[in-house]
């Protein structure tokens, strides 16, 4: 196979805590891109100070894998420290992978989403941020227990265990306390949602501007039944996923999730879960726009699998040239 004469930069970070790709992840894109492709690199950009090669060398594509870096010396932690990656391409005109750095900034900062979901009119749970060392009254927030309690900026199911579900303010108290001392976050405090859960896979056609839909059930073993779809369980891919066939389901689900994917200014792919409440009303949880591509593992990689048998190398190939598409028209 003759390669096509691209040079495509895998951006990552090797700091987890930048919602960058693990090395499990990259090396085998790695691998396929550089089957496609005559010039394919991989850059570990930490801090903002790492981006600057990548403006010299203006690459015809960045295969972004990492939302926002801080500046030398800076902190993670602080708006006024990051530098998003997106918008430090868009300065220099290369083209990119994905969502823009104003979509990711929504979905990073899950209040963000969630109040852009409220705004447009779309579905999402009752909710307050409690900002680290302050106290919390679901009264006054006029929140009702049970709670569902995680870090307000963390992917990945990060921070959530079995006591992220609190039914006293004692026990939202001392989860709270917890994502403050083991996160250094703020809580997101919401209504807890007890039915099903989803995830949905969004993917533009390359032939147009339409978005398909890809939606699959979470459920998981009896082993650990009712539990919570924690860190754990994702890392250990234990969760199960189930084909939605029902009809009236699915175009809620679909229907819902491209209206917050389109919401959030989101572009080409991404994740967005939902869980119904005890209702029956789909009800929007989270997004994720840069979601876990490792083949067999992750919701997004299923539901392309699950939904049109769309298998690994074609998933990675349609995301890269959905990108290279804009390149071509710049």
């Amino acid at each position: 196979m003759q390669k096509e004469n691209r040079s495509i930069e895998i951006v990552r970070s090797s700091v987890s805590s930048l919602s960058s790709m693990s090395t499990r992840s990259v090396e085998p894109l790695f691998a396929l891109l550089s089957e496609r492709f005559s010039d394919v690199r991989i850059t570990i950009a930490d801090t903002a100070a790492d981006l600057q090669g990548i403006a010299e060398r203006k690459p015809d594509l960045v295969f972004l894998t990492v939302k926002c870096v801080p500046v030398e010396g800076g902190s993670a932690r602080e708006d006024s420290d990051l530098v998003w990656v997106g918008d430090f391409l868009d300065t220099h005109g290369i083209t990119y992978t994905g969502s823009p750095s104003s979509a990711h900034k929504l979905e990073l900062y899950k209040p963000l989403a969630k109040q852009r979901a409220i705004e447009c009119g779309l579905n999402t749970s009752r909710f307050c941020v409690v900002k680290q060392g302050l106290s919390f009254s679901a009264d006054e927030a006029g929140l009702t227990y049970p709670l569902f309690i995680k870090p307000s900026d963390r992917g990945g199911g990060m921070g959530v265990d079995e006591y992220s579900v609190a039914h006293t303010q004692e026990e939202a108290d001392v989860k709270i306390a917890s994502i403050a001392a083991n996160h250094g976050a703020d809580a997101l405090v919401e209504e807890y949602l007890t039915g099903r859960e989803f995830s949905v896979a969004v993917l533009r056609n390359p032939e147009g501007d339409a978005y398909e839909a890809m939606p699959l059930e979470l459920a998981t073993s009896e082993e650990f039944e009712g539990a919570i779809m924690s860190q754990e369980m994702k890392n250990a891919n234990t969760e199960i996923v189930l084909p939605v066939t029902d009809t009236h389901i699915r175009e809620q689900i679909c229907t819902l999730a491209i209206a917050i994917f389109k919401a959030l200014g989101a572009r080409d792919y991404g994740r967005i879960d939902i869980k119904f409440n005890g209702r029956g009303e789909p009800q929007f949880l989270e997004a994720n726009l840069i979601p876990s591509l490792i083949e067999d593992y992750g919701s997004f990689p299923k539901a392309c699998v699950l939904n049109h048998h769309i298998s690994y190398e074609e998933m990675i190939l349609r995301i890269t040239n959905l990108g290279l598409s804009r390149s071509n028209k710049g």
